[in-house]
């Protein structure tokens, strides 16, 4: 079967067009006082877009506190973050909107950051652990 390069061209287009009318839907949403994100969500403006389901590291019995891994859709909040990381600057009190699941924190830090480009989105993607007291 033989197709005609222009109908291969507007196909691509199409799919191009169609690809970048569709909004990204985050995994969830963080809120971290003093640190303003992109999000556009009618519930969420201004909170920081997680992109993946939160990771609960289990905790050792008897420990007054915990930690937690997620990853952010990137934005000029992850350099505001990376800044608080390298100062191990303690947050009050940190949201997690994940639904099904929503956590309220208590002097959280990050304690360790790494970013890479989404090769995807073309987005910064920042992985964050972050540390919890009861």
């Amino acid at each position: 079967m033989k197709v005609r390069r222009s109908w291969v061209v507007v196909g691509v287009m199409l799919m191009v067009i169609a690809g970048a009318a569709m909004p990204t839907y985050a995994a969830g949403w963080i809120k971290i006082i003093g640190v303003d994100g992109e999000s556009q969500d009618n519930n969420h403006k201004n909170w920081i877009e997680i992109c993946g389901a939160p990771i609960i590291v289990p905790r050792t019995k008897g420990a007054e506190g915990g930690d937690i891994k997620l990853s952010i859709i990137g934005g000029k909040s992850v350099s505001v973050l990376r800044s608080f990381s390298q100062n191990r600057h303690a947050f009050k009190s940190v949201i997690i909107d994940a639904p099904p699941r929503k956590m309220i924190l208590n002097n959280v830090t990050i304690t360790s950051m790494s970013t890479r480009m989404d090769a995807r989105t073309g987005k910064q993607v920042a992985y964050l652990s972050l540390h919890y007291e009861m």
